[in-house]
C-alpha cells in the first residue's frame, strides 16, 4: 500500500485533485498501520523477554538525531524543536534506527504533553563515561510522583491523554526504555517546576557491535570518514 501510493504520489500532476487527495489519505493510513504494527512487534519481542531487536552500528549520533529533529519540525510546523550538541559530530556504535526511533517518541511525548508555547529542546553531549547522552526536554507541570514510578510501563498515559489523543496506546515511553537497556544504557526522568526532562546514556559501543564497527567509530571520532 505504502509502495503503490508512493508511486502514484510521484505522478501528482497526472491526478485529479480528488483523486491525488485519496491517495494522500491513503499514504497516511497505510503509514499509521505500519507504525502501529511495527510497535506492537517490539512490544511483544521486549515482553517475551527477547528484548528490542537491534542492528548496531558506527554511526553519527549528531546527523541521526537532526535528521529525525527536522523530520518531526516537518510533521508539527506551529511548534518549536530545539537541538543543542556538544560537537558537530559524535560518532559510536549503536542502531541508528532504533535511536531515531528513541528521539521521535521522547519529542512526540513532549510536544504531546508540554506546554504548547514553549519549544521542546533537545541535546545531546557525551556523558563522563564517554557514551552518550540524550535529553530532551519540555516545558510544563511537574508529574505527580505516582505517574513517574509508572510512566516507562506499557499502555500508562499522561493525564487527559485519553480524551486529547483516543488513538495512544501508552507503549512510547516503554519502547524508549527498551531500545535504552537494548544498548546497554538507561533512562532517567526529573520534574520539577521548570518542566520535565527525560535523560537517556548510552554507552559508546552497544552490546553486539562487532569490532571493525567500533574500529570504524573511532576513526571517525578522529576525522576519518565513517563505513
Amino acid at each position: 500500500m505504502l509502495v503503490s501510493a508512493q508511486m502514484l504520489l510521484q505522478k501528482r500532476e497526472e491526478l485529479k485533485p480528488g483523486q491525488a487527495s485519496a491517495v494522500d489519505r491513503i499514504l497516511r493510513s497505510a503509514s499509521r498501520i505500519d507504525a502501529l504494527a511495527a510497535l506492537l512487534i517490539d512490544f511483544t519481542y521486549a515482553r517475551l523477554g527477547k528484548g528490542i531487536p537491534m542492528r548496531p552500528g558506527p554511526m553519527d549520533a549528531h546527523a541521526v538525531v537532526e535528521r529525525t529533529v527536522d523530520e518531526l519540525r516537518a510533521t508539527h510546523p506551529a511548534r518549536e524543536i530545539r537541538l543543542e550538541a556538544q560537537a558537530p559530530i559524535l560518532p559510536g556504535s549503536w542502531d541508528g534506527d532504533r535511536i531515531s526511533q528513541l528521539v521521535a517518541n521522547l519529542v512526540s511525548n513532549a510536544l504531546q504533553y508540554g506546554a504548547p508555547d514553549a519549544p521542546v529542546m533537545v541535546s545531546l553531549a557525551r556523558d563522563p563515561a564517554d557514551g552518550l547522552e540524550i535529553r530532551v526536554h519540555n516545558r510544563g507541570p511537574p508529574l505527580s510522583p505516582e505517574l513517574r514510578q509508572r510512566l516507562f510501563e506499557p499502555y500508562q498515559r499522561g493525564k487527559g491523554a485519553e480524551s486529547a489523543h483516543p488513538r495512544g496506546l501508552g507503549l512510547g515511553l516503554f519502547i524508549v526504555r527498551e531500545i535504552a537497556r537494548a544498548h546497554g544504557g538507561s533512562i532517567d526522568l526529573a520534574s520539577d517546576a521548570d518542566g520535565t526532562t527525560f535523560a537517556v546514556h548510552l554507552p559508546r559501543r552497544a552490546p553486539g557491535a562487532t569490532e571493525s564497527a567500533a574500529v570504524t567509530a573511532k576513526g571517525a571520532a578522529a576525522g576519518a570518514p565513517a563505513a
